[in-house]
């Protein structure tokens, strides 16, 4: 065996060791059954990767990620499944237009119109080619043991042809329209956003109540608004038809002010009685609400804002505005409530926090707008034709609309969200979901497949740009100038990824990813894009297959730092993770962002955290030094199975079990935990310092290692990947994985309980020379007498000695003498120290317990400040609370202690 390195050098290996994985093939599952007959007619598992942005960086959450998913996947692998991790990346066309417009805009000082959409998409084609080596670069930096051979891109020629075809299925079916409907504007964006990609914001504002004279009248009506400057575009006025104060004024017209326009005053049952005054201005162009009061009261229409975020100049001059024109939303509310305030039109005006909504992308505050856009609808019933299906939803019926299938497919447990809560979330979307807008307003994406005849003006929707006209067999056809939701794309990528279209008229033997991996195993994501993606996937496998995307989805939380806020470059508490590897180790990274978490819930990182995962690392890398030191040392030949090695192999059979039991139920980080718990402390810290004792365990800690190394490997498998070379030239990644025979037993063994008790005693007495500072080298004496059922214990006078470096002696002790001792099942353990002044030792130990008693009074008198807890940061509380329960603690021990010496 060759010589094994000192410290383990992340640096030197990572890179070699990711090379062997991926030249040998196992990351692609055709060739697993090179590595063992166990992979031949295996059970099959498949999960597809959320393909990052093609913009380029990956960030901390795309680490926690890749670092939950790639335990999942080897854990399957080496469990002997016949495993499938599909990488990819989305074009996102939003962010990535976006970045390379800017990029023009600030290096050539150009606009998208200027420069042109041939021009414009070949630039961005150009700099998505960078970004998705770097991409790739970056995710097997991780250790991601995806199939590359298999890796896709959402507007690859493939790809593109699922969505053309998923596209006509939804149209044929009647599930596709183009219509006039209230949707989501992002000036700066210059396009529409569908209702979930709106990030909705408590924001400070000033809520204004503004007179509307009633026409012909001293009489006015009061309307509370948040934003005066659109009352341009108001074409009415809403009561509630039950309210008593506006019963007799339905009907009336009142003059809208600044303007002098006659609007009529409408009764509507959505008007809320509460709030305001009760009579609400209507702005069909301009809000959701309204858009449906006036549809359902005939009122007129006024699209008050253009594209670009100002005052329509054309519209205000058919609507009699025209001193408004050019004006941005912002100059046109100073303008406004300075006019209206100056003809006495506002009454009053009250600060609010409101909710607004703002663009997910770009942060730009949205305008609702009515445009013709396309959409899915969602309520429509469509029909389902696999009995199959139906059956799998709990359905009777074959006609369904989109939003109930979406509804069936976690309500009747075909898919299982992971963690449950997220279920009633996603139950409270659906029964507010309206008609998906899925029409963009950029260039760069899936053009809408969608071409209209310039002489006839026939619509033809195809899955291939027509050559000419059906109708009129004129060829000058043009196709529609917007691209889709890029969530349209990403929404088939469970099954398009796996050669949809295509596969699914595939000859039957021939070999088909679709028949073997859909539907695949498992979705692991962000709690985030639940409704952005999931839910999508959902709709879009159901519609397009009459199937289920997978069969569970694991929801991870959000990265934080340790005060629990957002990372953001702005407040300077980014984690790079390329950084973090190179000065860490990807294994330790990858074990900050899994030990300890829990599904749905955000996970707190620093990289002092990382660097303890770091140390971590080492110690394994130690302890299997070693033992593989002990290989090489002379065989003493074994005796029958000491206390110590039938405990340790109980424990490593009851870890086992757990471990697998956790993976298998999406229990991640406690996993991890018990695994960390059990190599370092009952491993390194317990039976490694017997075995330093007792002899002849060089093949037990072996076989040991063998299993730890194992167990190791999903989460940290660099570092056992490189443990495993030094003494073995298979490849660690296809082992099998260690499996429990039986379920632990919930009751300790009798062999658990008595090492239990000998842990328990050498604790005790280590802790003593601690407490009183002493010298770790002399041996010092020990009086104990044993209990009468415990007389077992002298058996293991020597090994307790040499750990604690002490003499035993079994027989009673002179409580006069005023020696240290600590209580041992109901038994005075002493340790006698020579030269010991119990007077000098309580008068330190009083004034130990006067600092901390006042560290007490000073944090309990902190904590219970009127206001502090609700101001205070959140983690600062928490550091407070635990800092007092330990000093509680300490003081309440350093009591007992001067008790035990007076």
């Amino acid at each position: 065996m060759k010589e094994i390195a000192k410290a383990y050098n992340s640096k030197e290996t990572e890179d070699q060791i990711y090379q062997k994985w991926e030249q040998s093939g196992f990351f692609n599952p055709d060739n697993l059954e090179k590595a063992s007959d166990r992979f031949w007619n295996a059970e099959s598992f498949s999960m597809v990767m959320p393909p990052p942005n093609a913009t380029g960086q990956l960030h901390v959450g795309h680490a926690m990620m890749l670092a939950i998913e790639d335990l999942i996947v080897r854990h399957a692998r080496m469990t002997g499944k016949k495993t499938l991790w599909l990488p990819g990346t989305d074009h996102a066309a939003i962010a990535t237009q976006n970045v390379v417009e800017r990029r023009i805009l600030e290096t050539e000082k150009k606009t998208r119109q200027q420069l042109g959409r041939a021009e414009l998409l070949r630039r961005i084609d150009e700099f998505v080619s960078q970004t998705r080596g770097q991409i790739q670069t970056q995710i097997r930096k991780m250790g991601s043991s995806a199939d590359w051979s298999r890796e896709k891109f959402t507007l690859s020629p493939e790809l593109s042809l699922a969505v053309r075809t998923v596209f006509k299925k939804l149209f044929d079916a009647g599930l596709i329209y183009r219509g006039q409907r209230m949707v989501n504007w992002c000036p700066r964006c210059s396009t529409t956003l569908a209702d979930d990609e709106v990030d909705y914001k408590m924001t400070k504002g000033q809520m204004y109540y503004i007179r509307y004279p009633i026409k012909d009248s001293d009489e006015y009506v009061v309307v509370a608004t948040a934003r005066p400057e659109t009352m341009l575009g108001d074409t009415g006025v809403a009561v509630h038809p039950k309210d008593p104060r506006y019963k007799k004024m339905v009907g009336k017209i009142v003059m809208l002010p600044l303007l002098n326009r006659e609007i009529p005053i409408v009764a509507d049952e959505h008007i809320d009685l509460e709030f305001g005054t009760g009579a609400m201005k209507v702005t069909p162009g301009h809000d959701h609400n309204d858009f449906e009061i006036a549809q359902r009261n005939g009122l007129d229409m006024i699209h008050l804002y253009s594209a670009d975020g100002k005052i329509d100049p054309l519209e205000a001059a058919d609507h009699g505005f025209d001193d408004y024109a050019g004006l941005t939303k912002e100059e046109a509310l100073k303008r406004v409530t300075q006019e209206l305030a100056d003809k006495e039109f506002i009454e009053k005006t009250e600060a609010i926090e409101h909710r607004v909504g703002y663009c997910y992308r770009c942060s730009t505050i949205v305008e609702p707008i009515v445009s013709k856009q396309w959409f899915v609808n969602v309520n429509k019933p469509f029909t389902i034709s696999k009995d199959s299906f139906r059956k799998l939803l709990g359905l009777a019926q074959k006609e369904i609309t989109l939003k109930d299938m979406m509804t069936a497919a976690v309500e009747s447990g075909a898919i299982q969200i992971v963690p449950k809560r997220f279920e009633k979330i996603y139950f409270e979307w659906m029964k507010n979901l309206r008609d998906w807008n899925i029409s963009r307003q950029i260039w760069y994406g899936h053009r809408i497949p969608v071409w209209y005849c310039q002489d006839c003006g026939e619509m033809i929707v195809a899955t291939a740009a027509p050559t000419a006209c059906p109708k009129c067999q004129n060829g000058r056809i043009v196709q529609d100038e917007d691209t889709l939701d890029t969530w349209f794309s990403s929404g088939l990528w469970t099954f398009s990824t796996l050669g949809w279209p295509s596969s699914a008229a595939a000859s039957e033997g021939a070999p088909n990813d679709l028949a073997t991996y859909h539907p695949t195993t498992i979705m692991e994501t962000g709690y985030d894009i639940l409704f952005f993606w999931v839910a999508r996937m959902v709709l879009m496998t159901g519609f397009a297959l009459e199937d289920i995307p997978f069969r569970a989805v694991y929801l991870h939380g959000l990265v934080r730092d340790t005060e629990g806020k957002k990372m953001s470059k702005s407040k300077g508490n980014v984690i790079n993770p390329l950084e973090m590897i190179e000065k860490y180790g990807t294994d330790a990274l990858r074990l900050s962002l899994v030990i300890g978490i829990t599904p749905g819930n955000d996970l707190k990182i620093s990289e002092e955290k990382i660097k303890a995962h770091r140390n971590f690392v080492n110690k394994l890398w130690n302890v299997s030094r070693f033992i593989l030191q002990q290989a090489e040392a002379e065989e003493i030949p074994a005796e029958s199975p000491t206390l110590a090695d039938q405990w340790i192999r109980e424990r490593l059979a009851t870890v086992t079990a757990n471990v697998n039991k956790k993976i298998i139920g999406f229990d991640y980080g406690s996993a991890g935990e018990e695994l960390l718990k059990f190599t370092w402390g009952d491993v390194a810290d317990w039976y490694l310092e017997i075995a330093k004792i007792e002899k002849g365990k060089q093949q037990f800690l072996q076989d040991l290692l063998r299993q730890l190394l194992k167990l190791w490997h999903p989460f940290a498998p660099f570092v056992t990947e490189q443990i495993w070379s030094e003494f073995n030239d298979s490849i660690l990644m296809v082992q099998d994985y260690p499996l429990a025979e039986k379920p632990p037993s919930k009751k300790l063994s009798q062999t658990a309980e008595q090492f239990k008790i000998i842990q328990e005693l050498i604790t005790g007495l280590r802790n003593v020379r601690g407490e009183y500072r002493l010298n770790p080298i002399p041996v010092y004496a020990s009086y104990l007498q044993i209990p009468e059922d415990m007389a077992w214990i002298a058996n293991y006078a020597e090994l307790i000695e040499k750990l604690t470096r002490t003499k035993l002696n079994f027989e009673p002790m002179d409580e006069d003498k005023k020696m240290p001792y600590f209580l041992w099942k109901g038994q005075k353990v002493f340790l006698i120290i020579p030269n010991f002044d119990a007077q000098k030792e309580i008068a330190l130990t009083q004034k130990q317990l006067k600092d901390t008693e006042a560290f007490v009074k000073r944090i309990s008198a902190q904590i219970k400040k009127p206001g502090f807890l609700k101001k205070a940061p959140a983690d600062i509380v928490e550091k407070m609370k635990l800092d007092l329960a330990d000093a509680e603690t300490k003081a309440k021990n350093l009591k007992t202690k001067i008790k035990q010496l007076r």
